[in-house]
């Protein structure tokens, strides 16, 4: 099964890393996995690691000289596939799509510990707060599922007894997350009748018409966005007064991707920058003739997403504390 097989290759990435003598921490589903009642309950599309930034070109080394194939580079994160299954290697938790983040989420080693050997763990506190981060980034880019608020009633339940409600409330003030994450504690008392850390939604209520708005856009957008009928460029384009985003705005930052994303995908710009202007090219060369059916698809989608629309979809996230 898909879980057997994720399993064996953790439990080799889990090798490789402490031969190697890197630090690294598993991320959501590889950790969130052992929280259920069986494993296989919790499904998981890749196995994500975090590992410090100079460590980046080491790890690549390793795992092509392993038959890993490496078929993607970001600042985010490096994509490795093996036997079918994708790994997602990270140098950094923060990605820069709302500033209210920045501050708690640009240094995340801070907050972990050794758990064994080489392999680290995010303290309780931190590690929910991530789950919300996760989730926020994935409201704003693209859709989250039903799954992925019952992780957080999960994680919640799981660490009850170890976390500390003070340091708690204080990452969240500092990540500006309160709010959201007492619209997801309270989404999985409706859903799932799960009550975990009390005191952080006793008060708190939501408007029948809210949760109803809600519920529907998160069924119809399905877990990273893939519901059929969903437009994830009407979160994009919503017009927030901290990030403008108009329509050719989004359009040209696809295409224009900055210096330093274009730099790891093409290592020559750190030599010869000059070459900027010809990989843009190619990239706008390969979106419109080689991978004309997704780009077409995807504008379609850019075109639809009206006004009207993002503007709702805005009042829906200012009340949910996004």
């Amino acid at each position: 099964t898909a879980d057997t097989k994720q399993g064996h290759l953790t439990k080799e990435l889990r090798g490789i890393f402490n031969d190697k003598q890197i630090p690294f921490i598993f991320l959501k589903g590889v950790h969130l996995k052992t929280l259920y009642p069986e494993s296989h309950l919790r499904g998981m599309g890749d196995i994500d690691v975090l590992i410090h930034e100079k460590h980046i070109a080491p790890v690549r080394e390793t795992l092509q000289k392993r038959g890993y194939e490496l078929r993607h580079k970001s600042p985010q994160h490096d994509v490795y596939e093996t036997t079918g299954l994708a790994i997602e290697i990270h140098p950094t938790l923060y990605k820069d799509f709302d500033d209210k983040f920045a501050s708690l989420f640009q240094s995340p080693w801070d907050h972990a510990h050794q758990e064994n050997e080489n392999e680290h763990r995010f303290t309780p506190e931190f590690g929910l707060c991530y789950l919300a981060y996760h989730l926020a980034k994935h409201f704003d880019s693209s859709g989250v599922g039903l799954r992925s608020i019952l992780d957080i009633g999960i994680f919640a339940q799981s660490y009850e007894d170890a976390i500390d409600r003070e340091t708690l409330s204080e990452l969240l003030a500092q990540g500006n997350l309160k709010a959201f994450m007492q619209t997801l504690l309270y989404l999985n008392k409706q859903y799932f009748g799960l009550t975990p850390l009390p005191g952080l939604i006793e008060d708190y209520t939501m408007d029948p018409d809210l949760f109803e708005r809600l519920t529907t856009y998160i069924t119809t957008a399905g877990i990273h966005g893939n519901g059929a009928t969903h437009n994830p460029f009407i979160a994009r384009t919503r017009n927030k007064q901290d990030k403008k985003n108009s329509r050719l705005k989004v359009l040209l930052r696809t295409v224009f991707l900055p210096k330093k994303t274009m730099q790891v995908m093409h290592p020559a710009l750190e030599k010869h920058g000059y070459l900027l202007p010809f990989f843009w090219f190619k990239r706008a060369f390969s979106l419109t003739f080689k991978k004309r059916k997704r780009s077409f698809y995807k504008l379609k989608q850019l075109k639809a997403a009206n006004q009207e629309k993002s503007r709702k979809t805005e009042a829906l996230f200012d009340q949910i504390g996004l």
